[in-house]
Order: C-alpha cells, then structure tokens, then sequence
C-alpha cells in the first residue's frame, strides 16, 4: 500500500469523519445536480427499504472506484507520486423513492376523497379497497389459473421451445409453493402475488382505480426532484422537496427499477412521454394562432427541463418480455416518435439499460421490437444462488459503477466500464438453469405421483382436508 493510500484514514485528533449527506456537499458542487430515484418491485416493502439497499452498494461501489483510481500513480525515478486525474471521494447521489407498496390504504391513497366522507363511509369503502388489494382466495386461485393455462402449444409459440420449457418446467414448482403458502401463509401469499394480479389484470373499477393511483403517486415523485407537477407546471414552495430545511430541484435525474416497478415504471414513463406530446402540441397551436404568452413560453421551458431531467433508465431484473406475452394489455408502449421526445437533440446512448441475471428466471432480454431502446447487459456474477439471485442487483458493483459513472458523468466520475458477460456464456447459463427447472418440476410431479398412489399419501390429506380448510378461512 503507498503512502497515498495510508493517509486515507483519519487521524483521532482530526476533525470526526461525518457520512456523506447530500447538505454537506459544497454549494456549487456539481453532484448537487444529480439524483436517483428508484422504484421498488413487488412484495411488501417498507418505506425506504429499496432507497437503503440502494445507498448501501453505492457507497461500496464509489469507494472501490476511488480506491483503484489512487492505486494509479506516476512512478518516476523510484518514486510514487499521486497522478493528475486521481479521483476525488464521491458521495451517493441523493435517492428519492417512488414508494407504492401501500396501496392498500385507502386514506393514503385517497386522501382528498377521506375528509370529505361520513365515519360510515369510511368504513365502507376502506373495507371494500382493501378486500380487493388483498383477497388471498382471489390471488390463490389466479395464480392457479395463470399456472395453468402456461401448459399449452401456445406458451413454446410465444416463449419459443427453451424458454417454453423453463417456463412450463416452473408450473408444477410453483403450484406446490402455492399449496403449502395457501395453508401455513395465506397472508404472505397475498402480499408476494397480490402486486402481480392487482397490477397486471386488475377486475372491476375499484382495482383499476388502485393501479392508476400506483402509476400516479410514481410519476407525481419522480416529478417532484424536478419542482414540476403533472402539468409541468412548477410546484408553490411548500410542495417541494425540502432537504433539511431546504428547498431543491434536480436537473438530472436517474431512474433505476427492480422487478415489478419496470413494468410500473416504463407505463410512467410512458405517461410523462405522451404527456410530453400532448402539452407540445398544445403550445404548438398557441403559437401557429399568435396567442403565445409568457405561462406557454414557462411551460416550453419545463418541458425542456423534464426531457433533460429525464437522464437515464435503469431496469434490474425486469419480466417486462414475459408478462408482455402474458398481459398484452397491460403496458402503456411508447409512441411511435419516442427517441425524438425523450433524447431531442441530446442523442443520449444507452439511455435504457436492462441488467439481467442469468440464474434470474423473472429477468429476460428486452427484444429490439417491442422495446427499440433497451440495451442489455448480463451479470457476470455466476456464483449467485439461483433464482435467490433476482434480488442481488442492489449489491453487484459492476452495475452499480455503470450507473453512477453515467449519473455524474466523466468529468466528474472517472471510472472505466467494467466488463458484463459474454452473449455465449449468458446463453449456456441459461440453459442450464432452465434445464434444472424442469428437472425438479419432473422430480416434484414423480414424488407426487407416488406418495399419493403408493405411499399413504391420499389417505394423509383426506386425514387433513377440514382442518386445512378451517385453517385457511380462519387466517384470510
């Protein structure tokens, strides 16, 4: 280790070494312009959970890049001297959260609605939100039904043979989770698979108000880092985001989902877009009549803010290809002119980057037909544990270097993109993994067979049919 490196760590009689906090940064200093906001994906998540796993890896990934960027010095005549463009410490840009997981709360949600209702109303219509956000029968026997239909011609004309396989190799794992969560975990069930039913096929009027009011409260944060509201029109004072007693706007603004929230997060983005078109073209037909006035001019101008504001798109461990597939009516594409309003004169490269694993079965290439501006980077962290690994990303350092080098830029984040995994390798990994999913599918289905048929198995479950059936009702 140089002397460079020893003279990191602070002396006890200096000044205490506070953590990196968005107010301790100078001024004028360029990081203040940057922020991440991240969307959560499905389970029950609390507050600020996704924000903290975030934080967390990026103070491991900034530290690594200061680190290597110290270890490259200038030697000359024996000597070490610190090079030129040595990195300085960075601190993690500031993460705002696009927070959505209690949507089953209907004063949360409604919140102009609740002042205005009786005690009688309130009651009512909270019971019916959350019957509907969350029934475990009604998410038990969806899902069942979703399993189901997999099985079928049709799922290796969509998925095509190897993937097809994968996918229906996974229906008899899934159901037997199903049985034994719908017996000892009804409640955990529902608040795994109840995201996934609620957002993708949601029935009757109350469940499409709850997905609107999803996709709303993302966008209405997202916005919020840059001062504007739906209308792009600048939030008063006390509406926006306030650090410490100070208010702040973003010019920059980073945009990273897992899971779930990719497919929240592209119909939000979706919206902002037509958003985008709708209010141009709005000006557009002021001005062509000479009625322009200087609210349009300040509307054009945050407009332009959003564009740019809008810097990148990040997607960890996105079904965005499968459920497509699934729910073909469930995602909000992107118009036809989509590079032209969201990169303008920019010509941003790899503005979306979809990072996959391969042992990840939620995760899958984003083809260039349905999503033209996607790029893909594999994980190369193969010693993953499967499936375990679709919550991994916040801690891969290689993709979150990639994303905060392009977050702050060069000039101010020096680091070199690091190397993902090959398109040969990814392949072959997938396969296997694919192949290990209809080998203990087949394995459950044989055991299954047996116990039933041979093993005492049908006269066990006829023991314990009633009192499972009261257990479940009385856990719902």
């Amino acid at each position: 280790m140089s002397q460079q490196e020893k003279q990191q760590r602070p002396r006890v009689y200096e000044p205490l070494v506070t953590p990196w906090r968005f107010e301790d940064l100078p001024p004028r200093h360029e990081a203040r312009k940057t922020a991440l906001f991240v969307v959560h994906g499905k389970g029950r998540h609390a507050y600020l959970d996704t924000a903290l796993g975030l934080r967390l890896g990026l103070e491991d990934a900034l530290y690594e890049i200061c680190t290597a960027s110290r270890r490259k010095t200038v030697r000359a005549e024996g000597s070490e001297e610190p090079a030129e463009d040595v990195q300085e410490m960075l601190p993690s840009p500031y993460i705002w959260e696009g927070y959505w997981s209690n949507y089953d709360s209907f004063e949360e949600n409604f919140g102009e609605v609740w002042d205005v209702l009786t005690e009688d109303d309130r009651v009512f219509y909270s019971r019916l939100w959350k019957r509907r956000s969350m029934g475990t029968l009604r998410t038990a026997w969806w899902l069942l039904g979703q399993n189901l239909r997999l099985v079928s011609p049709q799922t290796f004309r969509e998925f095509g043979f190897a993937t097809g396989m994968g996918v229906i190799g996974m229906a008899p794992l899934t159901l037997s989770a199903l049985l034994v969560m719908s017996v000892t975990r009804p409640k955990v069930l529902a608040e795994i698979m109840r995201d996934v039913r609620i957002y993708c096929s949601p029935k009757g009027s109350v469940e499409q108000a709850i997905v609107q009011r999803i996709d709303r409260r993302v966008g209405e944060q997202f916005l919020k880092l840059l001062g504007l509201d739906w209308d792009f029109k600048n939030l008063p004072k006390e509406r926006l985001l306030n650090i410490s007693g100070e208010t702040q706007v973003f010019d920059y603004v980073t945009w990273i989902a897992h899971s779930l929230g990719t497919i929240v997060s592209y119909n939000v983005i979706s919206d902002i877009l037509y958003r985008i078109e709708e209010r141009s073209r709005y000006l557009e037909t002021r001005r062509n009549r000479g009625r322009e006035t200087e609210e349009d001019r300040q509307l054009h101008r945050n407009i332009e803010r959003v564009r740019k504001g809008l810097h990148r798109f990040y997607t960890f461990g996105s079904p965005l290809q499968n459920l497509n597939r699934l729910f073909p009516d469930m995602l909000r594409h992107w118009s036809p002119g989509i590079k032209q309003v969201l990169l303008g004169d920019r010509q941003t490269q790899n503005f979306w980057v979809n990072f996959y694993h391969a042992w990840d079965p939620v995760s899958e290439r984003l083809g260039k037909k349905i999503f033209p501006l996607a790029i893909s980077r594999h994980s190369r962290k193969l010693w993953r544990i499967p499936v375990m690994c679709h919550d991994d990303y916040w801690r891969d350092r290689d993709i979150l270097k990639y994303i905060i080098s392009r977050a702050y830029g060069p000039d101010l984040c020096k680091w070199e993109d690091p190397q993902f995994l090959g398109e040969r390798t990814y392949k072959w990994a997938r396969r296997a993994l694919l192949t290990l999913m209809v080998i203990l599918s087949l394995v459950i289905v044989a055991l299954a067979v047996w116990w039933i048929g041979f093993g005492g198995g049908s006269a066990w479950l006829l023991s314990r049919a009633g009192s499972w059936v009261q257990n479940l009702f009385k856990k719902i």
